[in-house]
């Protein structure tokens, strides 16, 4: 299995509310086995950076497709747009 990556950056005005929706994300990921990492930025308390870290065979559902991931994610873009790239382990060479 490959371990897939999924950051999003995003601004956010209402830190704290933001932050509640951050903690049912991350439960919502580790209850499913990934990790859910979350960091601000250093020279503006307003913008962050996601991480979420899963393996994922070559078939199935991915993690972050999953209802309850799902919904935590839309819930998060309420409190800012986030830009999101995914990215996918290197295989061995």
């Amino acid at each position: 299995m490959k371990r897939q990556l999924l950051s999003t950056v995003r601004t956010i005005a209402d830190r704290t509310s933001y932050l509640a929706a951050w903690k049912k994300l991350r439960e919502a990921v580790t209850v499913r086995g990934g990790h859910a990492w979350i960091f601000t930025a250093a020279d503006d308390p307003s913008r962050f950076i996601e991480f979420i870290e899963w393996k994922q065979d070559g078939g199935g559902t991915r993690l972050i497709d999953e209802s309850a991931v799902r919904d935590a994610r839309t819930e998060l873009d309420r409190y800012g747009p986030g830009l999101e790239e995914q990215w996918k382990e290197l295989d061995d060479t």
